[in-house]
């Protein structure tokens, strides 16, 4: 997958598109369509969310902290020391926000009119990629636990395949019903296309 290329054509950010525009990915054959792009639910992003949040507010409680080391420990950080400090914090922040946002946004589940591809950022310096021909799949179930999964409609999707190719997860996805349902009428279609295909060889 070229994580860049993908950022590149995908302008909309979302976690469910079915039938996504100008989406490529690396090795896609010429005649294979994406049908349906997946991330982890929005919802998933509030605790990254809430910790930027609370780390971007985190400086103002440093004059308290300054102050507290200069009448407690007779200890003084200069102001330009100071200053570097409060300029560090918000850069690591900035680097938490852009990395988990990175992985969010680039850990995706494709399903093509051939397979499906799990794409998996585990940090912004290592990907793994799964991927099953839809001809291997041999069933699609998904579950939805606890409060939050079942409000906001989210949950997982697993993709059990035939042989040694592995098995695949779509964690957190949104309509993991509606994922479930499409992916099952894809796969009834190409077979009814492969078994087309056969009857017009054998003629």
């Amino acid at each position: 997958m070229n994580g860049s290329k993908l950022l590149h054509d995908a302008k909309i950010v979302t976690a469910f598109s079915l039938y996504p525009r100008k989406i490529r990915f690396e090795n896609q054959d010429a005649d294979e369509e994406v049908i349906l792009l997946l991330r982890r639910h929005i919802i998933t992003t509030v605790p990254w969310v809430f910790a930027a949040i609370v780390m971007i507010f985190v400086p103002f409680l440093f004059p308290s902290f300054f102050g507290y080391l200069r009448t407690t420990l007779t200890f003084t950080i200069p102001t330009a020391t100071q200053l570097v400090i409060v300029v560090v914090w918000y850069l690591l922040t900035m680097g938490f926000v852009i990395e988990n946002f990175l992985i969010w946004y680039y850990n995706v589940y494709l399903i093509t009119n051939k397979r499906v591809i799990d794409v998996d950022f585990h940090g912004v310096m290592y990907k793994s990629i799964s991927e099953a021909p839809l001809s291997r799949v041999q069933d699609v179930t998904y579950n939805m636990g606890g409060f939050m999964q079942v409000v906001f409609n989210y949950g997982l999707v697993f993709v059990q395949t035939a042989g040694e190719v592995q098995n695949i997860e779509f964690e957190s996805v949104p309509h993991p019903d509606q994922v479930v349902r499409k992916i099952g009428e894809i796969i009834h279609l190409e077979r009814l296309h492969w078994k087309k295909e056969g009857t017009h060889e054998r003629q």
